[in-house]
C-alpha cells in the first residue's frame, strides 16, 4: 500500500496476525509469498501469528467449560455438545494418532459432497441450497477460470500451496475434532464448506494451468458465475419474502 506521501507500508503482515488471532487455523497463510525479496518478513510474520495463535488457543483452553459442567439451565441455549472436553480429546489424539487420522480421512471424504455444495451454492445458516442445475454451472465456471489461468511456473511453487491448503486442512480437522465431537468420536459432523473458502484460492492457483487460450471463454466463466449468484440472490430474497 502507498501512502500519500510516497510512503510504503506493507499490510500483509498485521493482516495475518488480525486473520490468525481471529482464526487460528489460518497461520499457514503466511507462507504463501510471491516474491523473494518479502519471504524472510512473512516468515517472520508467520511466526508471530502462530505465536498469538497459540497464545489465544492456551487462554481458550484455560477456560473452556464443558457441557457437563455448564450451568443445567443455560447450557442447553449454547453452542456445547455433550461429551466434548478439548483437553480429553487432546490426549486420544496424541495416544492414537492413526485411528483420528483416519477419522479425519474418512470424515473429509464423507462430507466432500456436502462441502462442495456449501461453497457453491449455501446460503445462510440453513439448509437452503441452490438447485442442481445452478450448482452445475458455478462448478463448471470455477473450472473454466482454472483452464484458462497460468499458475505458477514452478511445480514447486504448485506443491508449496497445496501444502499449506493440506495444513489448514488439517488443523480444521483437529480445532473441530477437539471443540464439537464427543472424546473418541468415530466421526466428524461439523465440516462445512465456508469454512474452506480461505484456501480455496491457494488450491485453484496450484492445480490452474491454460489449456483453453481465449478472452472469449474466461467471459463466459464469469458470466456464468455471475448467473448462479445472482440466482442465489434471487432465492434467498424469494424464501425470505414470500
Amino acid at each position: 500500500w502507498v501512502g500519500p506521501k510516497g510512503q510504503r507500508w506493507k499490510l500483509s503482515g498485521p493482516l495475518l496476525i488480525l486473520i490468525s488471532w481471529q482464526k487460528l487455523i489460518l497461520f499457514p497463510l503466511g507462507w504463501v509469498n510471491p516474491h523473494r525479496s518479502d519471504l524472510r518478513s512473512m516468515q517472520v510474520w508467520a511466526l508471530l501469528a502462530i505465536a498469538a495463535a497459540t497464545i489465544w488457543g492456551f487462554i481458550a483452553s484455560k477456560t473452556f467449560i464443558t457441557y457437563d459442567h455448564y450451568n443445567i439451565e443455560y447450557r442447553d441455549g449454547q453452542t456445547l455438545n455433550p461429551g466434548v472436553d478439548p483437553t480429553k480429546q487432546w490426549s486420544a489424539i496424541t495416544q492414537h494418532p492413526l485411528t483420528y487420522c483416519k477419522v479425519a480421512v474418512r470424515s473429509i471424504v464423507r462430507s466432500l459432497p456436502a462441502t462442495t455444495a456449501h461453497v457453491l451454492g449455501k446460503y445462510g445458516w440453513e439448509k437452503q441450497y441452490l438447485p442442481s442445475v445452478v450448482l452445475v454451472l458455478l462448478f463448471l465456471g470455477l473450472i473454466l477460470i482454472c483452464a484458462e489461468t497460468p499458475g505458477p511456473e514452478k511445480w514447486l511453487t504448485r506443491f508449496q500451496l497445496l501444502g499449506i491448503g493440506t495444513c489448514i486442512i488439517g488443523f480444521f480437522s483437529v480445532t473441530n475434532y477437539l471443540l464439537w465431537e464427543p472424546v473418541g468420536s468415530t466421526i466428524q459432523d461439523n465440516f462445512q464448506g465456508r469454512y474452506f473458502i480461505p484456501i480455496l484460492p491457494l488450491l485453484g492457483l496450484a492445480a490452474s494451468k491454460p489449456v483453453i487460450k481465449g478472452r472469449l471463454l474466461r467471459l463466459w466463466a464469469i458470466v456464468i458465475l455471475l448467473i448462479g449468484h445472482l440466482s442465489m440472490i434471487f432465492i434467498l430474497f424469494r424464501s425470505l419474502f414470500s
